[in-house]
């Protein structure tokens, strides 16, 4: 009955993510990167060579780490700093999207109140290996969180962010993120009052890609941030952040 409640079809579902959802990801860049480099591949997962243990990744295995919903805690969860530059990449769900939820809200489903409880223990347990840092602590979360999502045949992950309490975090696998549409990436920097400032944005057409800088067109770079924010609006009425800079 715990096991059922654990990785049962549809008790460990929390919620299922549904089209027009969006999701936010950001991607430390090098001080020596050129804008004229990028490729369609560079604004999706990792290459699996850069894989090393995670929370639910093992070594080689690349996943898309997401943020729901807004595009604030992308950037804290990977240490952007003032002056450093990065992409902020934004997709939008085209189809459903079910996800293993390791919160105390996702244990759903006909269960007693002690199998209640032995469960909320095994989350509690979990969450403890999730939010560590040791490698041996991941080496356990990745074997279970793996074999949770094969079990329901799930598409990966949601939990709480380690930067952000309030924030959701995804983890989704890379083999169904043709459920996700790219719909724009940034280029991006953190000015001294801790404002995300535009630098530029990038098209994509027949998977070429192509670079508009705010220096060069400030009119597309502050057509495609307004969209961003309009949408953010719209969905999940977050507080947009300054748009100085565009």
């Amino acid at each position: 009955e715990i096991l059922s409640g654990l990785v049962g079809s549809e008790m460990c579902i929390r919620d299922r993510y549904q089209e027009g959802a969006q999701f936010f990801r950001a991607r430390k860049l090098e001080n020596d990167f050129n804008v004229n480099n990028f490729e369609l591949k560079d604004f999706w997962e990792p290459p699996s060579k850069l894989v090393g243990l995670g929370r639910f990744n093992r070594p080689l295995e690349p996943y898309l780490h997401l943020t729901s919903g807004e595009y604030f805690t992308p950037k804290k969860e990977i240490g952007i700093k003032t002056g450093e530059r990065y992409l902020l990449m934004y997709y939008k769900l085209n189809k459903t999207l079910p996800l293993f939820s390791f919160a105390e809200s996702s244990i759903i489903g006909d269960l007693t109140r002690k199998s209640r409880q032995k469960l909320k223990l095994i989350l509690n347990f979990i969450n403890d290996l999730m939010l560590s840092s040791e490698d041996k602590a991941h080496v356990i979360s990745s074997a279970l969180s793996n074999e949770m999502i094969n079990f329901n045949e799930l598409d990966g992950w949601c939990y709480q962010s380690i930067k952000d309490s309030n924030a959701v975090n995804t983890c989704v696998r890379v083999s169904v993120k043709e459920k996700l549409e790219l719909k724009n990436t940034f280029l991006c920097e953190i000015d001294k009052d801790g404002n995300d400032k535009f630098i530029g944005v990038f098209s994509i057409v027949d998977d070429d890609v192509s670079y508009d800088s705010f220096d060069e067109n400030p009119t597309k770079v502050k057509e495609e941030v307004n969209n961003l924010y309009s949408d953010c609006l719209l969905y999940t009425s977050p507080s947009p952040r300054d748009q100085r800079g565009s």
